[in-house]
């Protein structure tokens, strides 16, 4: 079983890049048709759902439970109530995600740039998924990941 994030858990050393780079969206992990029909159909799904499998609770709100925490992430990307909400996240998301796995881009203003750029934004997003799927053994499965 994966290890989950926790306040008191310690991060790795930052010595790696990423698995993949931005612009790598067509190799990352399992990309076929399942990979197109989740993210043309529920995008917002499939990337909260990967956040929630990694451990990682971008509000440390402590939610415990991985179906709690995917609708929560979910919602939050894809219910926008103040300007720039799904930017914010994915951020907060993309930082977390690059300190569990001990990966030396973890700048948040680049972060955002990323994630706010219409040309980067969702190459972002799968670079930062990929990176969960690779490091938990995730798979598609239909609007969510498996764990293989």
């Amino acid at each position: 079983m994966p290890a989950t994030h926790t306040p008191g858990n310690m991060y790795p050393p930052a010595t790696k890049d990423w698995d993949k780079g931005l612009f790598e969206c067509c190799s990352m992990k399992d990309c076929g048709a399942k990979c197109c029909i989740n993210e043309l159909c529920c995008c917002c799904c499939t990337y909260g759902d990967t956040i929630a499998k990694s451990g990682i609770d971008p509000f440390n709100l402590d939610i415990k439970e991985e179906s709690s925490r995917c609708m929560i992430i979910s919602l939050a990307i894809c219910c926008e109530l103040v300007p720039c909400q799904s930017n914010v996240i994915r951020t907060m998301a993309r930082v977390e995600v690059a300190k569990k796995y001990g990966i030396k881009d973890q700048d948040m203003v680049k972060g955002f740039f990323l994630t706010c750029c219409p040309c980067t934004c969702c190459c972002s997003d799968f670079q930062v998924m990929n990176q969960v799927m690779v490091e938990e053994n995730l798979r598609y499965g239909c609007a969510q990941m498996e764990r293989i």
